[in-house]
């Protein structure tokens, strides 16, 4: 006789596909009609814009943009000029075919830029875009959690309980914000804005009722040119909050916040350079993980008849997430007379991960950009490639997500050139999978009961090995709570090397 089965079910999204790559492009492009020609390149930067993520039968679309901004200094003439492009791209990545209703969570970034002059009226653009894409795929989790059988049967149920870390749902908004940038340029008046170089930060998540509000800051690092040819750099701050969908489970789930600037689009500067309107596109992703308890049927048997049991082993996730301040402290040999760093711009590469025994090993790869001038008065730009990293010493993670921000950078003139100073943020996401061993099917058979003929009312036992009050009703089909009471014991008290009385069931 098979036991009527008590079931119960979890619907969440598990990670099944996570992929991290660096893509190439370039591009060629003329120098306007109404800008100088070319004497050399000084700096470039690029920002990615992601218009388009898509989970397609055969694979991941990602598409957008990257403006590249390029400073040179003109033939003939003083001073700095912009040259200005967009690259687009559209890249197919290969995967396996995500379930219906997956969730794709996706980011693109530039770890490379670079312009060259092929002639002083034309140049290529080169970049290195990093993409990182992660695919939710909904899973069911169907446990059983006990059996539902007349009480003369005689079986006995012993539950175990666990918990699991799941994701929950995920939640997705693009907005837009329109206001201005409050700038202390001191007394520096008729500015030109050259490059703006933006950034967004999540200060705070609160979900209140079915919403989730989020605080952020729009951060824009701006290089100007005063009046006189001097370049300078300010750091600008925009304060937002925005408002997402929160899931309707009970408990309070945690919340992963991954913002983007899709765009940012400037106007003129004031009058008296102290505001800058502009115009963001940012977008918002929320990712919802809670830990949920679980109440499944470890064990069963009949103090009456033989009993049949089929196993299973149940996924269990465990996960962490701890956050690793990087600090980058490097010099920068130059051989110019220095009179002043006029601005600075750091890109990074992924993080790599490699496991070294219990240990992992966590590395990313920066490309320091500076802008100075000599005492002769001369703008130069020097490029320093550095490296920070860490260990944790968790080497049995099963998958380690990683995401990294640059936190802050500053450039101090040296005796030898330059001192750079700064802290890169990493967010580790540790996730361990584990398993349960579970009840998944269970038969009777009362055409063979158990013989108690025979058999002594009461026997006397002493455990070792481990062995637990259930270990004892299993081999001598009684219950726990017979050989508790025949003892004076609770199920807090360990028997292990005590002599027991174990009565037996008729």
């Amino acid at each position: 006789m098979e036991c009527n089965q008590v079931r119960d079910e979890i619907r969440y999204y598990a990670l099944t596909q996570n992929k991290t790559c660096t893509r190439e492009e370039t591009m060629e492009s003329i120098v306007p009609d109404a800008c100088p020609d070319i004497a050399r390149i000084l700096d470039t930067c690029g920002t990615c814009r992601l218009m388009r993520r898509e989970l397609t039968d055969t694979g991941v679309l990602l598409s957008g943009t990257i403006r590249m901004t390029a400073l040179y200094i003109p033939e003939g003439e003083q001073g700095v000029c912009r040259l200005e492009s967009e690259i687009p791209f559209q890249h197919l990545h290969e995967c396996q075919q995500p379930d219906s209703g997956s969730r794709l969570l996706a980011r693109v970034w530039v770890s490379a830029a670079e312009t060259r002059a092929v002639n002083p009226r034309k140049v290529l653009f080169r970049v290195d875009m990093t993409e990182q894409f992660r695919i939710l795929s909904p899973q069911t989790l169907t446990i059983c959690t006990g059996v539902d059988v007349p009480e003369e049967y005689g079986v006995q149920q012993k539950l175990t309980r666990a918990q699991t870390a799941v994701t929950v749902e995920t939640a997705e908004k693009a907005f837009t914000l329109n206001d201005e940038f409050s700038l202390n340029t001191g007394r520096r008046e008729g500015c030109t804005l050259l490059r703006v170089l933006p950034g967004v930060q999540c200060s705070d998540a609160r979900r209140i009722g079915g919403k989730l509000v989020i605080k952020g800051v729009l951060t824009a690092n701006l290089l100007l040119c005063s009046e006189e040819g001097q370049l300078f750099s300010l750091d600008a701050e925009l304060p937002f909050s925005q408002m997402l969908d929160a899931p309707e489970n009970e408990g309070e789930p945690d919340v992963q916040i991954d913002l983007q600037v899709m765009d940012l689009q400037c106007g003129e500067l004031s009058a008296d350079g102290r505001s800058l309107p502009a115009t963001a596109q940012v977008f918002a992703c929320a990712v919802y993980e809670q830990t949920l308890p679980l109440t499944v049927l470890g064990d069963l048997f009949s103090t009456k008849y033989p009993t049949q049991l089929q196993w299973e082993n149940l996924p269990i996730l465990r996960s962490t997430t701890q956050t690793e301040r990087l600090t980058l402290r490097e010099q920068i040999e130059i051989t110019d007379q220095l009179q002043a760093v006029c601005g600075c711009h750091t890109e990074f590469g992924a993080v790599s991960v490699l496991r070294e025994g219990e240990q992992v090993r966590l590395c990313v790869n920066a490309l320091v950009s500076v802008l100075y001038q000599t005492e002769g008065g001369s703008l130069n730009c020097v490029q320093h490639p550095c490296s920070v990293e860490t260990r944790i010493s968790d080497g049995s993670t099963d998958t380690l997500l990683t995401d990294c921000e640059l936190r802050q950078i500053e450039v101090l003139l040296s005796a030898s050139g330059m001192e750079l100073r700064g802290s890169l943020e990493l967010c580790l996401h540790l996730m361990h999978n584990e398993s349960l061993k579970a009840v998944h099917s269970a038969e009777l058979t009362p055409e063979n009961p158990i013989e108690a003929s025979g058999q002594p009312s009461v026997v006397l036992f002493r455990p070792d090995g481990g062995e637990t009050v259930w270990d004892i009703a299993k081999r001598y089909h009684t219950t726990c709570q017979d050989i508790l009471s025949a003892n004076d014991l609770t199920e807090e008290q360990t028997v292990e090397g005590q002599m027991l009385l174990v009565p037996h069931n008729r």
